[in-house]
C-alpha cells in the first residue's frame, strides 16, 4: 500500500504487521542535498496513527558551500589590496624619483649659470673700467638672477603638482580599500543570514514534525 506525503516523498509499510511498524521515507524533494528521513509508527492497526518524521538532513553541505564563498571573497579582497598597495608604492617611488631628478638638474643648471655670469662680470669689471659698461653688466647680472629665480619658482610649482598627484593617488587607494571592505562586510552578512535561515528552517541536529496518518488509506494525507 502506498501513501503520499506532500512535499516529502513516499512511504512504504507492511499492512500485515499490527504493532511496531517501521517505515523508511524516500524524499521526493529533499530540503538538503543528501538528506535521509526515517519514520516509525507507534500505534496498532485500525486506528489513526501519528507518523513521526525525523529529518537527519546534512546541513553541513550548506555550511561548507558558504565557507567556500567566504574564503573566495577573502582571497579576492587580499589580492585586490595587494595589487592596490603595489600600484601605490610604484607611483610614489616614480613621483619621488622624478621630482628629485628635476630638482637636481635645475639646481645644477642654475649654479652653472650663476658661476658663468659671475666669472663674466668679474672679467668685464677687470677689463672694462668705464662706468657705462659696468652699469650694463650690472643690468645683465640682474636679469640673469631674475631668470634664475623664475626657474626656481617653476621647479617649486612642479614639485607641488607632484605632491598633489601623490595625494590624489592615496585618496583613490583609500576609497578602493573602503569599497572592498564594505563588499566583504556585505558578503559576510549575507552568509550569516543564509546560515541562520538554514539553521532555523532545517535545524542543526534534526527536527521532527507530526503528520496525521490513517492506515490503509490511498488518499493524500
Amino acid at each position: 500500500v502506498n501513501s503520499w506525503i506532500p512535499e516529502q516523498g513516499e512511504i512504504w509499510y507492511n499492512p500485515k504487521q499490527t504493532f511496531g511498524i517501521y517505515a523508511e521515507v524516500v524524499l521526493g524533494k529533499a530540503p538538503v542535498l543528501g538528506a535521509k528521513v526515517t519514520a516509525s509508527i507507534e500505534r496498532p492497526q485500525s486506528v489513526p496513527v501519528e507518523l513521526q518524521l525525523h529529518d537527519n538532513g546534512i546541513v553541513v553541505v550548506v555550511v561548507v558551500v558558504l565557507v567556500v564563498i567566504v574564503v573566495v571573497v577573502v582571497v579576492v579582497v587580499v589580492v585586490v589590496v595587494v595589487v592596490v598597495v603595489v600600484v601605490v608604492v610604484v607611483v610614489v617611488v616614480v613621483v619621488v624619483v622624478v621630482v628629485v631628478v628635476v630638482v637636481v638638474v635645475v639646481v645644477v643648471v642654475v649654479v652653472v649659470v650663476v658661476v658663468v655670469v659671475v666669472v663674466v662680470v668679474v672679467a668685464v669689471i677687470v677689463v672694462v673700467v668705464v662706468v657705462v659698461v659696468f652699469a650694463v653688466v650690472v643690468v645683465v647680472v640682474v636679469v640673469v638672477e631674475v631668470a634664475a629665480l623664475v626657474v626656481v619658482v617653476v621647479v617649486v610649482v612642479v614639485v607641488a603638482a607632484a605632491i598633489v598627484v601623490e595625494v590624489v593617488v592615496v585618496v583613490v587607494v583609500v576609497v578602493v580599500i573602503v569599497v572592498v571592505v564594505v563588499v566583504v562586510a556585505a558578503a559576510i552578512v549575507v552568509v550569516v543570514v543564509v546560515v541562520v535561515v538554514v539553521v532555523v528552517v532545517y535545524g542543526v541536529g534534526g527536527d521532527s514534525s507530526t503528520v496525521p496518518f490513517v492506515r490503509n488509506s490511498l488518499s493524500p494525507l
